[in-house]
């Protein structure tokens, strides 16, 4: 049946056993096969430099903060720069 398999599939049956005497045959049969080339592909990986751009908006948010505190009636309210005595 396996036999079968293999002439319809267009390949070949090889026994193997504990002795390795198939071994040899698979061999032969994978070096007859046409051999390809292949591509690489090379992949570039990148730095991260958004940090900067984070960093600087994050200081001008907080200088807004402070700055815009004085507009909004919320904040002002907070007071955080008052001597309670």
């Amino acid at each position: 049946m396996c036999k079968e398999i293999s002439e319809a599939g267009n390949g070949v049956y090889v026994r193997a056993s504990n002795a390795n005497s198939g071994l040899g045959i698979v061999m032969n049969q994978i070096g007859k096969m046409e051999q390809k080339t292949f591509d690489s592909k090379v992949f570039k990986n990148y730095e991260d430099r958004f940090q900067f751009f984070l960093g600087f908006a994050l200081i001008l948010l907080v200088i807004e903060f402070f700055i815009s505190s004085k507009k909004n009636l919320k904040l002002s309210e907070l007071n955080l720069f008052e001597v309670r005595k």
